[in-house]
């Protein structure tokens, strides 16, 4: 969340931006200066995109050549088995890995600073991964005096969309009136349709944070809104009662239908470690044709403590694990996670939660976490069998329920926990492997942290503070080349 020394996230796989790099580390010899510069693009477009930051450094010429527009949309070196980039943000800090690399680091500088229209910069504290979706992030930024006076009608806060291989170059995307404010408007996160080919960016309102969580009165209606960034169009897609208290996160995409994991507030769990009734179950929440309701999908066949929702293949899967209090007080271990999917002939259809007996007929079990990978996540030594000790990732003061979290691209699924241990799923191979240990910010940047966490727990009532998004590395997906413009009114829609 807070910028630091680490060094720049980005150096060891070329991530460097040439403008940077004196003149002198320039080759101002081209070695294929004879070669025509559309000769030179076509070839180009089909390395892969580590080697290509690479190039940007070799020459200027290069340099301007592979970061125009009309280069990226050429480009062909794209692979659906590249391991993505791994976003971790937790309460302490946050870390990058890089696959070209192999390994984790800080967040580049660049992610920290935001580019006006003018070609001026200037520096944020506070970013949070809030979605990612097909070589585009989705961050939200707080403003910096928000931490200082934490009134909640002056509370603002800024999104952007940003590809990570050029992390200087963000767009900032128009608000809605109702969707300016943190404490309401909840951005839930950023998916792609293969459709129309352009990435939805969802965001629920609801008017009074304390509903859900504690049953105070207030708007009894919460409202999702769908911003297409290839139109520019903002859109009310859905609408839910706020006494379902139903917590919503993680959307995806089936044939142009927007879905959304439901799960149930903290406030509905009678015993953390035993979840129980099948209307607290996570489910799939799928819109309807009028695109005005949720329809809600049949649950997975047990209750679980966190999960995630995707499709594959025109099929949606849910994957998700369950936790039990462990020694010492506070800590859990990871008991079971596994990955079902949707049988073809009960995808989209309507269901009755209350009716719910039995699910076995509506998903089949994929895939089961390997004990050795299990016991590699709860911190058990391979050689004696004993727990090892926790790392400085973050010691979370908080539910068991906080501890584990899971996310899935459609081509991998990725469990992590606490003690930064992540565990990353092959959906093709279906091989299991476990991630190098993360790196995170030092302790001397936690009371600045404190306060943004403080403002997160009390105002967004969030799920988690684990957040865990997976980016595929894109050069050809480009930002919208079109001037900003806030929304100042509902006519928008």
């Amino acid at each position: 969340m807070s910028n630091s020394s680490c060094s720049s996230s980005f150096d060891s796989a070329g991530f460097v931006d040439a403008n940077d790099i004196a003149d002198s580390h320039m080759d101002s010899t081209d070695a294929c200066e004879e070669i025509p510069v559309n000769l030179q693009a076509l070839i180009l477009s089909f390395l892969p995109w580590r080697e290509l930051l690479r190039l940007r450094v070799v020459c200027k010429k290069w340099n301007k050549l592979l970061r125009s527009r009309d280069f990226k949309k050429r480009w062909r070196g794209a692979d659906p088995d590249q391991i993505p980039f791994c976003f971790a943000d937790c309460k302490y800090g946050n870390s990058l890995y890089n696959p070209a690399a192999g390994n984790w680091s800080c967040y580049s500088p660049a992610f920290y600073t935001i580019q006006n229209e003018d070609g001026s910069h200037y520096k944020v504290e506070n970013v949070r991964v809030m979605g990612a979706a097909h070589g585009l992030l989705l961050l939200q930024v707080l403003q910096p005096w928000v931490l200082a006076i934490p009134s909640l009608p002056t509370v603002r806060h800024d999104l952007f969309i940003m590809n990570p291989l050029d992390p200087l170059q963000k767009t900032r995307i128009p608000l809605l009136p109702e969707l300016r404010h943190p404490y309401t408007a909840i951005p839930l996160g950023m998916v792609w349709n293969e459709i129309t080919k352009s990435h939805w960016i969802v965001v629920q309102h609801q008017p009074d944070p304390t509903i859900g969580t504690t049953g105070r009165a207030g708007s009894k209606i919460s409202t999702f809104h769908r911003y297409d960034v290839g139109v520019d169009e903002w859109d009310r897609v859905a609408k839910w009662p706020i006494n379902e208290a139903t917590h919503f996160q993680q959307p995806s995409v089936k044939e142009g239908r927007l879905f959304c994991l439901g799960a149930p507030t903290k406030s509905t769990w009678s015993d953390t470690s035993s979840p129980t009734w099948s209307r607290d179950r996570f489910c799939a929440f799928g819109l309807d044709r009028f695109e005005e309701n949720w329809m809600v999908e049949p649950p997975p066949p047990q209750p679980l403590h966190f999960a995630t929702l995707f499709h594959r293949g025109g099929r949606c899967f849910v994957a998700g694990g369950k936790v039990a209090p462990s020694a010492p007080a506070g800590s859990t271990t990871l008991k079971d996670f596994r990955i079902w999917a949707s049988k073809p002939w009960h995808s989209g259809r309507s269901f009755d939660l209350r009716n719910c007996s039995s699910n076995n007929d509506h998903w089949i079990e994929i895939q089961r976490m390997p004990d050795s990978i299990m016991d590699k996540l709860n911190g058990v030594n391979d050689r004696d069998g004993k727990r090892r000790g926790t790392n400085n990732f973050c010691t979370l003061a908080l539910t068991s329920l906080q501890q584990f979290t899971c996310t899935s691209n459609g081509n991998f699924v990725c469990v992590a926990n606490s003690r930064a241990s992540v565990a990353m799923l092959n959906l093709k191979t279906k091989l299991w492997k476990m991630l190098p240990t993360p790196i995170f910010v030092d302790d001397e940047t936690q009371s600045r942290t404190e306060r943004y966490v403080w403002f997160k727990t009390h105002y967004r009532g969030l799920w988690n503070l684990l957040d865990f998004h997976l980016c595929e590395p894109r050069v050809d997906v480009t930002l919208p080349d079109r001037p900003f413009k806030d929304r100042t009114c509902m006519s928008q829609y």
